[in-house]
C-alpha cells in the first residue's frame, strides 16, 4: 500500500512539474524560463477529463531494469562495482548490444554526469575497455567566465534540457547527484522533492532513460530502502539496482534488479572485473565481464555486504556533499553521518579530504563547518583546518586546555602516514587541541 501511496503522489507532483510548477514553460522545443523578470506567472487550474487522455505503454532502454521517462537508482557500497556495471550497459546502449539476457537494447546517444570520477582519468579510459561507441557518448560540462564549474541543476538544469534536445540524447547517466543537487538536508523528505522533481520532470519531459547512482547504508535495510538520505529520494525513482561484492568470492560481482513499478522483476545477474590493455597504457583498465544468472536477490546482496566495506571515505564524503551546502554546526553535521552509520573518525579525514574548513566559534560554541572550497572573507590568509589547499593544513583554533590560540595545529589524519593510530587515541589528541565533538 505504502508504494502504491508513494507512486500515486509521485505522478501528480511529476505532473505539475513537468508543465509549469518549475516556472518553466514546455510549449516549445527548447525549454525557456517562464520570463526573465522572477516575477511566478499566472496559473491555471484546470480539470481535464480522464476520457480525453489515451493510454500510453511504458518503454524500456532496458527490460524490466530501466524504464524511460523514469529515474532507476543504482546503489551500493562504495568501490562494489556500480560505474563498472553501469559503464558496461552505457556500452551495449551506443553499440545497439542486446542484453546478457537477450533483450534488446536500441541504440542511442548518452550523456553522462559526474562528480565522484575523472573523466580523462576514469570515464574515458573505461568507456575503451568496454567498446562504447564514443561518438554516442558526451560529457556534461558547465564554464563560468571560461573556467571549469561545479554543475548546478538549480541554476543549470534548463540549458542541459536544451543540450540533450539538441544532441537527441536518450540516455543519462548521472553519479554524484547529491553534488549537483545542494540540498541543505538530505534526510527531509520536503527537500528530497524540492530538489529532485526538477530533474525527474526532465527526464519525463524528453522520455529517456537515466541511472542515477547512489551510495547504500552503512546500517543496511531492505534494498528498496537501503540508498543513504531521505526515502523521498527512493520514492521519486521508479525502478532500483542493486550492485555488491558477493562476500563468499570477493572477485565476483552481483547485480540485481531490486524491483520497478509496472513491471516484473528482473533476474540477477553476476560479474567480474578484468583488466583490458589499452594501447599505449602501461596498466590495465577495468571492465565488467558478465557471469551466470544467480538466484541471490537484491534483499540477500545487501544484507552479505560486510559492515567494514561500508566504512569508508567516499560515502562520508558523499554525506558531506549532500549535507555542507552551506555553513553548519559541527554537531548537526556529526548527527547526521550518525545516522547513516558514519564514524566520527571516517567523517573529519573525509572533510579533510575534501578541503572543509573549519572555524573556531568561542570555547564551549563548538565549531562551525564550511563546504568545500569556502573560507570565512576573515580568515582568507589562512589555510583552513582539514586540508583546504589539498596539503597539510593548519587551524584558527582555540586551546582548550590554555584558552591561547593556535595557527600552526597539524592535520592528525596526516600521522596515520608515520605510524598507526587508533580510534581512541585519535579521538583524545582531537580533544586536546579542539573541542569539534564537545557534547557528542
Amino acid at each position: 500500500m505504502s508504494n502504491e501511496i508513494d507512486a500515486i503522489i509521485h505522478d501528480i507532483v511529476a505532473d505539475v512539474f513537468s508543465k509549469n510548477g518549475t516556472g518553466w514553460e514546455t510549449n516549445s522545443k527548447q525549454p525557456q524560463r517562464a520570463n526573465g523578470t522572477g516575477v511566478e506567472p499566472s496559473r491555471v487550474v484546470q480539470l481535464v477529463g480522464a476520457n480525453t487522455i489515451p493510454p500510453a505503454e511504458r518503454t524500456y532502454t532496458l527490460y524490466p531494469y530501466i524504464p524511460q521517462s523514469e529515474v532507476t537508482w543504482l546503489e551500493g557500497a562504495p568501490r562494489c562495482g556500480k560505474t563498472m556495471a553501469a559503464i558496461e550497459i552505457i556500452s551495449r546502449i551506443t553499440n545497439g548490444t542486446p542484453f546478457v539476457n537477450g533483450e534488446p537494447i536500441e541504440q542511442a546517444n548518452v550523456a553522462i554526469l559526474s562528480s565522484e570520477d575523472s573523466v580523462e582519468y576514469t570515464l574515458i579510459p573505461r568507456l575503451h575497455a568496454a567498446k562504447a561507441n564514443l561518438s554516442r557518448v558526451s560529457f556534461v560540462k558547465v564554464t563560468v567566465a571560461d573556467e571549469e564549474s561545479q554543475i548546478a541543476f538549480f541554476s543549470d538544469l534548463t540549458a542541459i534540457e536544451q543540450r540533450f534536445r539538441e544532441a537527441n540524447i536518450r540516455f543519462v547517466f548521472v553519479d554524484g547527484v547529491f553534488a549537483f543537487l545542494g540540498v541543505r538536508d538530505s534526510s527531509s523528505y520536503t527537500e528530497a522533492y524540492t530538489a529532485m522533481m526538477p530533474l525527474v520532470a526532465m527526464v519525463r519531459r524528453l522520455n529517456v532513460g537515466a541511472i542515477i547512482v547512489r551510495h547504500t547504508r552503512k546500517s543496511g535495510g531492505p534494498a528498496l530502502d537501503s540508498g543513504i538520505g531521505s526515502t523521498g529520494y527512493t520514492a521519486l525513482g521508479r525502478s532500483t539496482l542493486t550492485v555488491a561484492v558477493n562476500k563468499a568470492d570477493k572477485n565476483q560481482h552481483i547485480f540485481a534488479h531490486a524491483g520497478v513499478t509496472g513491471a516484473p522483476t528482473g533476474a540477477s545477474y553476476t560479474f567480474r572485473v578484468e583488466g583490458v590493455m589499452l594501447p599505449g597504457f602501461v596498466r590495465s583498465t577495468g571492465v565488467a565481464v558478465w557471469g551466470d544468472k544467480t538466484d541471490v536477490t537484491a534483499d540477500e546482496a545487501l544484507a552479505q555486504v560486510s559492515v567494514a566495506s561500508h566504512e569508508d571515505r567516499n560515502l562520508a564524503e558523499e554525506i558531506l556533499l549532500m549535507t555542507l551546502v552551506e555553513p553548519m554546526p559541527a554537531r548537526e553535521i556529526y548527527a547526521k553521518a550518525k545516522e547513516q552509520g558514519v564514524s566520527d573518525r571516517i567523517l573529519r579525514r573525509a572533510a579533510n579530504k575534501l578541503g572543509v574548513y573549519i572555524e573556531r566559534r568561542g570555547f564551549g560554541e563548538g565549531s562551525v563547518w564550511y563546504p568545500p572550497g569556502w573560507i570565512p572573507e576573515e580568515h582568507s590568509g589562512h589555510s583552513g583546518h582539514s586540508g583546504h589547499s589539498g596539503h597539510a593544513g593548519v587551524a584558527h583554533v582555540r586551546n582548550v586546555r590554555n584558552g591561547r590560540n593556535e595557527t600552526n595545529r597539524p592535520d592528525l589524519s596526516l600521522l596515520e602516514h608515520k605510524f598507526e593510530i587508533d580510534e581512541e587515541t585519535e579521538k583524545w589528541l582531537t580533544l586536546a587541541v579542539d573541542d569539534d565533538v564537545d557534547g557528542h
